[in-house]
């Protein structure tokens, strides 16, 4: 029977480095697949009510992932699942690097992490990298202009405060902790150089 895959979590806010990371770790592991939390969003995910999830104390458990929980445990029993994204087989690996916001503070899926990395990025840089993100596309700027005013709106409102909650719900169950205005590839020789089993 093979050994249960290892499990990296990696976390941070929007705009701070995850998707970054884990693409800079696949590129240096051949032993790995990734799972991503996105991929598996839908409109019952999130709290119905982002405002009042924060005043009621922010449990991460509020976060609906019913087939991302059942995709993980399915990995790490070593079973094949199908992509969310493609609907092709994805195959079980040593190792399983798990784009993970919610991190260990969302027990559903966070029970399976093996070693969470928590990526430190300030806020602010969070949300220029978004700004910068969704600007890329010059032939429809009239359409992202308006995508960037409806975020800075929301950002305002709620998403800031979600994304302090980290600090006191993620960051502290973190295994390790990065600066994240350090290039992709300091993050990676950093978390390698964590687990020095790792490849």
């Amino acid at each position: 029977m093979s050994p249960k895959p290892f499990v990296i979590g990696i976390s941070a806010i929007a705009g701070g480095g995850k998707t970054t990371l884990v693409k800079t770790l696949m590129q240096r592991l051949d032993n790995a697949i990734s799972i991503q939390f996105d991929h598996y969003a839908d409109d019952k995910t999130y709290p119905a009510d982002t405002v009042a999830w924060l005043k009621s104390g922010a449990d991460y458990n509020g976060f609906n992932t019913p087939k991302l929980a059942a995709d993980l445990k399915s990995l790490c029993q070593n079973k094949s699942i199908i992509s969310p994204v493609d609907g092709t087989p994805v195959v079980p690996a040593p190792i399983i690097i798990f784009e993970a916001p919610l991190g260990r503070a969302h027990t559903a899926t966070g029970q399976f992490i093996d070693f969470l990395v928590f990526v430190d990025t300030p806020l602010e840089v969070g949300l220029a990298r978004m700004v910068l993100r969704w600007f890329k596309n010059k032939d429809e700027l009239a359409e992202q202009a308006k995508i960037v005013e409806n975020y800075m709106h929301a950002y305002l409102e709620v998403f800031r405060e979600v994304y302090l909650t980290m600090s006191t719900r993620v960051k502290p169950n973190s295994d390790l902790v990065l600066d994240g205005l350090l290039s992709p590839d300091a993050l990676v020789e950093k978390v390698i150089s964590t687990l020095p089993n790792f490849e």
